[in-house]
């Protein structure tokens, strides 16, 4: 994933442009040289996701590998939902580039009229790879989190990956002026920040509470 910046679209899918760089000799150092964007989603669950109001694909964030996918999304029930899959390395994409021709040899002469003579057209060719987009699996789907919510408005969605190595999840309040039922509400997650551990997942728990949560 070097050099890729993956965008979520609120439709329900999740797009992978490539900085692309270029090494400046007179600088003696890196340069952007323009951007490319993969053709097609990395990952399309627009099928899953309810875009009224405020609603959509809201968030997304990786692990610390960059092995695992975190999206948070609103679902067509109106829930909040924190979800994770695998990336795995993409296959190279073999491009043929032909080999470099050989030095032509040079036909003993005067200096004068010494000739060069032009080799025939070779096939030889050298095979480089060229790495598309990593590959999002879907059928490793884990749902760490669902939350209900009311109305269409105030759902959040930011996602982030702490040092610490847990995620941050941002759930919105409660519309409908029941702000401070929820936000002021310890038995309620919405109007939090929340902080969890995905890699403390055991058969049970999709996810671990890390020590020093407040609640």
């Amino acid at each position: 994933m070097r050099n890729q910046l993956w965008i979520t679209q609120r439709s329900g899918t999740v797009r992978a442009i490539e900085i692309q760089t270029a090494w400046n000799l007179e600088l003696g150092q890196t340069q952007r040289n323009g951007f490319k964007t993969y053709p097609g989603a990395v990952i399309d669950i627009s099928s899953e996701v309810s875009t009224g109001g405020e609603r959509g694909l809201l968030g997304i964030a990786f692990s610390t590998d960059a092995r695992t996918l975190f999206l948070s999304y609103v679902n067509k029930k109106g829930e909040i939902v924190i979800a994770s899959w695998a990336v795995t390395d993409p296959t190279p994409l073999p491009v043929t580039v032909p080999a470099p021709a050989a030095p032509a040899p040079t036909v003993p002469g005067t200096p004068s009229t010494s000739t060069r003579v032009a080799p025939s057209t070779s096939s030889t060719s050298t095979t480089l790879p060229i790495l598309p987009a990593p590959v999002v699996d879907p059928a490793s789907k884990r749902i760490l989190l669902t939350i209900a919510h009311e109305g269409s408005t105030n759902y959040a969605g930011q996602l982030t990956l702490g040092r610490d190595g847990f995620l941050y999840i941002g759930v919105g309040d409660s519309p409908n002026g029941a702000e401070e039922q929820t936000a002021q509400n310890p038995e309620s997650l919405l109007g939090k920040i929340l902080r969890i551990d995905p890699a403390g997942a055991t058969a049970t728990d999709p996810y671990a509470i890390p020590p020093g949560n407040p609640f």
